[in-house]
């Protein structure tokens, strides 16, 4: 009796053990969540001002013009982009790669008409399992930064080899941009922007683990990442933006708000410290939350930008 009793509860400890990784698998990871509730893009935020600041954005949108574009990803994706040239016929591109469950116009929205003044092509892409692109799972930045090599190679085509490239990445994006730079890239590349990417991947996930269970979920993360990598080719040790950046040549631009509580603000000094780049650059924006910090010092924001395009478009 006693056996069947053990055996009983180790079967329904195994049960809930699973359906815990399945959970969090689903909320984490899995494109269609169940449980993960986030909205949809096109709520960009809680304040009123910069809701109406957004709408002037779609509307001033829809006056410019645009065009919808796709590539395939290295597995066979469908990749969608959505590009808006320069005024003036231009060959410089910035990629515009925004975070976890957000879009370009969520993370990049206000700053359009920033880099539209200044005389650059934008491409706005929509990661894998997100938008129009395909795809059934979030990869933070690991599968993400191959498309962004291919969006990279797709630029250099239609533009020609004299064509100058900028990577900027918010978020997810930004660490997206990070692990690129730790590549092997062509020299159209000029510059890459980050604005508070994390540093590891694991390292983020205890992170935020502690703060909203209270706990270290390091052994839960290492099962979950187990089954990433079963069901999606990518495990959750990948996503490591120092470990790249060490083997970064190109320019880097490091932004991050010092009251950042969701991806912690020590962990870009760890990333600018980490970064091989010659040329590199840190902006700590005073009183910017997590992705915060173009709202909260647009000044501040479009200047370190506009400063690093320039040094590095010149010929």
């Amino acid at each position: 009796m006693k056996g069947k009793l053990v055996i009983g509860l180790l079967g329904v400890t195994v049960a809930a053990a699973a359906g815990g990784i399945g959970y969090l698998y689903d909320m984490s990871v899995a494109r269609h969540s169940k449980v993960n509730k986030k909205p949809e893009p096109g709520v960009y935020s809680d304040d009123p001002d910069k809701q109406a600041e957004y709408e002037k954005i779609k509307e001033w949108i829809k006056d410019i013009q645009t065009e919808s574009v796709e590539i395939r990803s290295f597995d066979g994706l469908r990749l969608h982009g959505t590009f808006i040239p320069a005024e003036v016929y231009t060959t410089t591109t910035v990629i515009l790669v925004h975070g976890y469950r957000a879009s370009g116009m969520k993370d990049f929205g206000l700053m359009l008409p920033f880099y539209h003044k200044l005389g650059v092509n934008i491409l706005m892409v929509d990661d894998r399992g997100h938008g129009d692109s395909q795809g059934d799972y979030i990869g933070y930045g690991w599968h993400d930064h191959f498309d962004v090599e291919r969006w990279i190679r797709y630029l250099t085509v239609r533009f020609g080899d004299d064509c100058r490239i900028f990577l900027h990445g918010v978020s997810m994006g930004a660490a997206t941009v990070m692990l690129t730079a730790g590549d092997e890239l062509p020299e159209q590349v000029k510059g890459i922007i980050e604005d508070c990417g994390y540093s590891r991947l694991t390292d983020q996930l205890r992170f935020n683990f502690k703060n909203m269970f209270h706990f270290d979920g390091k052994p839960v993360i290492n099962v979950v990442s187990h089954v990433t990598n079963k069901m999606d080719g990518y495990s959750f040790d990948q996503c490591d933006s120092v470990k790249s950046l060490k083997n970064a040549t190109v320019p880097m631009l490091f932004i991050h708000g010092d009251k950042d509580d969701f991806v912690p603000t020590d962990m870009v000094y760890e990333n600018y410290d980490a970064c091989g780049s010659e040329d590199k650059t840190l902006i700590i924006v005073e009183g910017a939350k997590h992705a915060e910090s173009y709202h909260v010092n647009p000044e501040l924001y479009e200047s370190a930008v506009k400063k690093f395009i320039e040094d590095h478009t010149e010929e």
